[in-house]
């Protein structure tokens, strides 16, 4: 979630808190986002920062979902527009397409395993 803010603010004007189903953003004192995620999330793997490109600055944050999510979110935060998520089509990848490191990840998977022992 990319989040533009101006450009002349510092880090410590910003206050982030990632909680298992909350998000509060307070920016120099004021809070901007305090609302609900649709559903839990991982806060241990969660972070956010400020990052710049070009004239435009931005609060990045990175929610990592609740461990075995494996669906789409149909909103970001509660109170959010809904997005139709039977309309997305993720893209396929090839296991070529992937880096070395995650290649051996999935080549490990013992699922996968099982399905190539049964071809």
């Amino acid at each position: 979630m990319y989040i533009p803010v101006a450009a002349d603010l510092k880090s410590s004007l910003v206050k982030v808190n990632l909680a298992l189903q909350h998000l509060t953003i307070t920016i120099k004192g004021e809070k901007f986002i305090d609302n609900d995620f649709p559903e839990k999330i991982n806060v241990d793997d969660s972070l956010w920062t400020l990052e710049t490109e070009g004239a435009q600055k931005f609060i990045h944050v990175f929610i990592q979902k609740w461990t075995a999510q494996m669906h789409w979110w149909d909103c970001a935060l509660q109170g959010d527009e809904k997005i139709d998520t039977k309309k997305i089509n993720p893209e396929n990848s090839k296991l070529s397409d992937l880096d070395g490191e995650t290649r051996t990840t999935v080549n490990s998977n013992p699922i996968l395993m099982i399905y190539r022992s049964k071809k």
